[in-house]
C-alpha cells in the first residue's frame, strides 16, 4: 500500500475517533467560587436557614449563556459548610432568562429532593469549601441565556452558597421560584453579584454515535479494498 493510501485511511480513522470523543461529557458553564480575602456566602438558599431565619423558601440562581445547543445531564454548586453536616438533596430549576429585565422567567426543567453528592472543594483564604453535584434526566437546551437555580435540602443552618468569581448573573427567589430579584442577598450586608455553580453535559454538534462511526469506517475500508484489488 502506498504512503498516500495509508495516510488516507489513517486520516479517516483519526477523524472518526475524534468525532466520537467530541460527544463525551463536558462543562457547559462554570462560575468558580471566589476564594479571595472577601470569600463569602449566604445560607438563605438552604431549607433550614431560609424558612427559620427569613420565613421564606429561597432559591439562589446563576445566569449562563450557551453559544450552541447542548444537552445538560448534571449540575453542581459550591458552598461553605460548617459542622460537617451536608445536604442530603436539592431542589433545582433550569429557567429561561426571559423574565423582566432578563431575570429568570419560564421554568424549563426542574427536580425535587434530587440526591446530591459532596466532595472537598477548593480552600479559600478564609474557609474550606464543599463541591455539591447532582444528576438529572437529560435536558435539551437551545443556544441562549438561562439560569440554574438550587435550594439545598439540609438540617444544617450553616451551609452557605459561595460567591462566584463572575461580576454579575446572580438572582434569588424568596417564594419558591414564583418571582425573582437580581443578586443574591448576603444577610443584611448587601448583594452577592454571582454564585458558584456549574452545568455539565454535551454540546449538540450532530456527531454520529460511535457505533455509527464504526460502521462508516468499515464501509469505507471495504470500498477502498474493492477499488485497489
Amino acid at each position: 500500500m502506498s504512503p498516500f493510501k495509508t495516510l488516507f485511511l489513517s486520516t479517516i480513522l483519526a477523524s472518526g475517533l475524534a468525532a466520537s470523543g467530541a460527544a463525551s461529557a463536558t462543562v457547559l458553564f462554570q462560575n468558580l467560587p471566589d476564594l479571595t480575602g472577601n470569600q463569602i456566602g449566604s445560607c438563605r438558599y438552604n431549607t433550614t436557614c431560609g424558612p427559620s431565619l427569613l420565613g421564606s423558601t429561597y432559591y439562589g440562581a446563576q445566569k449562563f449563556t450557551l453559544t450552541q445547543a447542548a444537552t445538560a445531564t448534571s449540575a453542581g454548586f459550591n458552598s461553605i459548610v460548617y459542622d460537617g453536616v451536608f445536604a442530603s438533596g436539592v431542589n433545582w430549576l433550569i429557567l429561561a432568562a426571559n423574565g423582566t429585565g432578563g431575570l429568570p422567567g419560564a421554568t424549563l426543567f426542574s427536580g425535587t429532593n434530587t440526591a446530591v453528592t459532596h466532595a472537598v472543594g477548593p480552600v479559600g483564604n478564609l474557609r474550606p469549601t464543599t463541591d455539591y453535584s447532582f444528576g438529572f434526566t437529560p435536558a435539551s437546551l437551545a443556544a441562549g441565556s438561562y439560569y440554574l437555580a438550587v435550594q439545598a435540602i439540609t438540617t444544617n443552618l450553616n451551609d452557605f452558597l459561595s460567591k462566584g468569581v463572575a461580576d454579575s448573573g446572580a438572582a434569588e427567589s424568596g417564594d419558591g421560584g414564583a418571582s425573582w430579584a437580581s443578586g443574591y442577598s448576603y444577610e443584611n450586608e448587601g448583594l452577592i453579584p454571582s454564585v458558584a455553580m456549574s452545568l455539565t453535559g454535551t454540546f449538540d454538534n450532530n456527531v454520529p454515535e460511535p457505533g455509527s462511526l464504526a460502521l462508516l469506517l468499515v464501509g469505507l475500508a471495504a470500498i477502498y479494498r474493492r477499488k485497489t484489488a
